[in-house]
């Protein structure tokens, strides 16, 4: 591990405590998302996102715009109960995308079903956070151009991710 912070905050999330409790929560968690039967929804209103990301980016033409959706571990979707959260979170990414098509001045990039960063935990110091040598992996990415989100592309990303966290699962070791 090149990152001492990484070292440490991975140390005390592999700790046998707190890898028992994980394990724990992760079955419970798994039990209540009854994957097979999660009804997708591509309705939400996102009103919110609406005011405060599309209609500031369509008032400021002058502005270049990179919108990133980061790498978020499939271990962070396969710690929710919530699917509802999940599929807003999911949905989120077509709403922009489309909300935005178009525009000259924005550039959106999507890092979710990148799997050799979002299924490997090796990458995170939690379910969530990302180590700074891959933070440093995504910006080189952007400046690449890599992985740039489009009209004609968003709605297989969707689903791509959407397949992704349904197929993921977690096991948490006995042991560090």
């Amino acid at each position: 591990v090149t990152d001492p912070g990484h070292a440490k905050e991975y140390v005390r999330f592999s700790q046998p405590d707190n890898l028992a409790h994980k394990r724990e929560a992760l079955a419970l968690t798994r039990s209540q998302q009854h994957r097979d039967q999660w009804i997708w929804r591509k309705d939400y209103p996102f009103r919110t996102q609406q005011t405060c990301i599309v209609d500031i980016v369509r008032a400021h033409p002058d502005v270049q715009f990179v919108i990133w959706f980061a790498p978020v571990s499939l271990a962070r979707y396969a710690s929710e109960n919530a699917m509802d959260t999940i599929n807003q979170q999911v949905e989120l990414r077509r709403f922009l995308v489309k909300s935005l098509a178009g525009l000259s001045h924005v550039q959106i990039y999507g890092f979710d079903n990148v799997l050799d960063f979002t299924a490997d935990m090796r990458h995170y110091m939690d379910y969530s956070h990302y180590t700074q040598e891959r933070q440093r992996w995504v910006l080189r990415e952007i400046a690449q151009g890599r992985y740039r989100m489009d009209e004609e592309t968003v709605d297989a990303y969707v689903e791509q991710l959407r397949q992704n966290i349904l197929a993921f699962d977690i096991a948490v070791p006995a042991q560090p």
